[in-house]
């Protein structure tokens, strides 16, 4: 009865072993394609830190030969589950430490241009250069900004774009987004350069919009063109300016 006893004390203790490797392992390798499983494995793992010592311990309840038999059938599970069990609670840190990721659709851009300027103050001239090419040493300085020439562009000119382009397709995707399909949007920005004190200040911003909207009435079409005003990204960065105003027109005739 006693030596009965004695062999179902080495069972489970092997047989534990290798249900524990057999486990760690396969989350081991299921995590290699899914950062879930990392965080499965390391929960996983943290309870495999004391596979030897159990192991240690069921030798222990026999007597020493029988002990020392299980130990070394044993041994190898053991080295395989706590290798795996390190791996995974390696892997499960870094599952954990790394920045969770953007919402689907998400995407964070950062563009760039460039000025070159050269000779002084009213005389100089500058080239304007956007890293996509669109503009590519473009000229501009005191005349085209003040003056009457037509020949380069300025700031308040780039600006006035950019604002016009950004409302048109936060206005455009916000009504993609109530199940509204635009055909045309045609939006103009006015942007106002004033003088204050020694220097200059960009006052006030006049945008108009007119668009063709299939399906959407006058309400709803103010209400999403309005909030497509408050919330484009170039709005929020001209949070500043004292003025900006939206003139929205519905394109009822064919809407």
């Amino acid at each position: 009865m006693f030596a009965r006893g004695k062999a179902m004390s080495r069972i489970p203790a092997v047989d534990w072993v290798l249900a524990s490797a057999i486990l760690v392992l396969g989350v081991a390798l299921a995590a290699q394609v899914s950062r879930t499983a990392f965080r499965y494995a390391f929960w996983i793992a943290r309870g495999m830190g004391a596979v030897r010592q159990m192991g240690h311990r069921a030798g222990a309840v026999a007597d020493r030969s029988a002990g020392a038999r299980v130990h070394q059938r044993a041994a190898p599970l053991f080295d395989i589950a706590l290798t795996a069990s390190g791996w995974c609670q390696t892997m499960g840190f870094f599952a954990f430490s790394r920045p969770q990721p953007l919402p689907k659709g998400f995407t964070m851009t950062e563009k760039s241009a460039s000025v070159l300027w050269s000779g002084a103050g009213k005389k100089g001239v500058g080239q304007i250069s956007t890293e996509t090419g669109a503009l590519l040493d473009y000229p501009y300085g005191f005349a085209s900004r003040f003056g009457d020439d037509r020949r380069g562009t300025n700031p308040e000119e780039i600006l006035a774009a950019a604002h016009a382009a950004c409302l048109t397709m936060a206005f455009s995707f916000a009504c993609e987004k109530a199940g509204f399909a635009t055909t045309t949007v045609d939006t103009r920005a006015r942007v106002r350069l004033s003088e204050q004190g020694e220097g200059f200040v960009i006052d006030r911003i006049a945008l108009s919009l007119t668009a063709v909207v299939p399906g959407l009435d006058e309400a709803r079409f103010q209400e999403i063109a309005a909030a497509a005003k408050r919330d484009c990204p170039l709005s929020k960065a001209l949070a500043s300016v004292p003025e900006i105003t939206l003139q929205a027109t519905l394109d009822g005739a064919v809407a």
